[in-house]
């Protein structure tokens, strides 16, 4: 994936977080933290951890992936790409990696 669109897909997936929780955070003050448990691949508000929205489901048996995450369309490439390209037990620190490199964070 290009950076822009990578940029662009974590841009999505915070929006649609803020979106579901009704949160009037600036994006660059929401922070995101990554998950993989009971086979889901969850998005989290790393201030406020409880906070997450399934991003895509495992299935162990088909080995398959089916992508729950609602919002924008990079955001949906990019949990695509992450999921094609990546093995279940590497997933979240790839994403955690992408995020670092990729995400805007702001550093105070």
């Amino acid at each position: 994936m290009l950076a822009y669109q990578i940029v662009a897909g974590f841009s999505d997936i915070k929006s649609e977080l803020r979106k579901q929780f009704h949160q009037n955070k600036n994006l660059g003050d929401l922070q995101l933290w990554f998950s993989f448990e009971q086979d889901a691949f969850y998005a989290h508000d790393y201030q406020d951890h409880p906070k997450c929205m399934t991003l895509a489901i495992y299935n162990r048996t088909e080995k398959t992936w089916q992508v729950t995450f609602g919002g924008g369309t990079y955001g949906k490439r990019l949990i695509q790409h992450a999921i094609n390209n990546y093995d279940v037990s590497d997933l979240t620190d790839k994403f955690h990696y992408l995020y670092r490199s990729h995400g805007y964070i702001t550093f105070r």
